[in-house]
């Protein structure tokens, strides 16, 4: 426990949630027209201890939300004592974030600067996970002065992963699951999970798919994940990392990779540090979810990093 200096803050935005484009410094050939930014719903922590120091933003992966980084947020308020808030942020058309039909790399970035523009952040340390890691790359990229340090949890700028690949399945398999409005949450969840588990054998995936299950205004169950965007932004916007950057972010960077994962592999490490020259690598004994199959060791390296003196 945090005792009575802790407290925890849910906010979401559901108004007008648009904003000026922003021009980004990579080139946006490859996108049809500029981003317009969103705000994107977070939940913050704060603690009234601690010295002023920069926050820390936590974005999740694909199929993920804030919701999945609660526990850790905790942990990690804990750790570092910070006296401003932590937000994780429920990336677009995840969680409680709006829903667009817009979806890329590019478009996390905008909504990541709208963030600190209006909570007037002039810095922060930045952690991703997975996609959430590709759009804070991308972001220390486009604003290095914005950033403190970064943490890319198990991904790659780099068309590595066979399994990312292997992830459309997820889509198909969420859109297929049909139950019927009367059921408690626990009697839906229970009957989702029979049917995901005809095509998705891992129970640990269909639970953390199942986090995204709700029951909507109407009275019929729903996924909160926007599938019907991400899956077709899927092989354009999501596989692969904006190529042909002619940028660099030279703040501290630390790569935390599962060894039993292939989203981040030792043969990535050259071409990442021509991107982020400051990098350093570390490997967890885990899968691509490190910092929920190895949370005591994941705490720890992330807090001392983010404690050590920059040298």
């Amino acid at each position: 426990m945090l005792g009575n200096n802790f407290r925890h803050i849910y906010v979401s935005h559901f108004k007008d949630a648009t904003a000026p484009l922003i021009q980004l410094k990579t080139s946006l050939s490859s996108v049809a027209s500029l981003p317009t930014a969103i705000q994107m719903s977070f939940t913050k922590y704060e603690t009234d201890t601690g010295d002023e120091k920069v926050p820390l933003l936590i974005m999740h992966g694909l199929f993920g939300s804030k919701s999945n980084w609660n526990s850790m947020s905790k942990a990690f308020l804990k750790q570092l004592n910070r006296n401003v808030f932590y937000p994780t942020m429920d990336a677009r058309n995840h969680g409680e974030s709006r829903h667009t039909n817009e979806f890329s790399y590019h478009h996390l970035v905008v909504d990541i600067n709208r963030f600190f523009e209006d909570y007037k952040l002039r810095q922060a340390s930045l952690l991703g996970h997975s996609m959430g890691g590709r759009a804070m790359m991308l972001f220390a990229l486009n604003y290095p002065e914005k950033v403190e340090k970064l943490i890319i949890v198990d991904i790659s700028p780099y068309p590595s992963s066979k399994r990312m690949h292997g992830m459309k399945v997820y889509f198909d398999a969420l859109k297929g699951v049909k139950l019927p409005n009367d059921l408690t949450m626990p009697e839906a969840r229970k009957q989702a999970d029979q049917q995901l588990s005809q095509s998705i054998a891992d129970g640990d995936i269909r639970q953390f798919l199942l986090t995204n299950l709700i029951k909507k205004n109407n009275g019929d169950y729903g996924w909160r994940v926007n599938l019907d965007t991400l899956s077709v932004k899927f092989d354009s916007a999501i596989v692969d990392f904006p190529q042909n950057i002619n940028l660099i972010c030279t703040k501290p960077t630390l790569f935390i990779g599962g060894t039993k994962s292939d989203y981040l592999r030792p043969s990535d490490e050259s071409g990442i540090i021509n991107l982020f020259p400051a990098a350093k690598f570390i490997y967890l004994d885990s899968g691509h979810w490190v910092h929920a199959e190895k949370p005591q060791e994941f705490i720890s390296v992330v807090s001392d990093f983010i404690n050590s003196p920059r040298s």
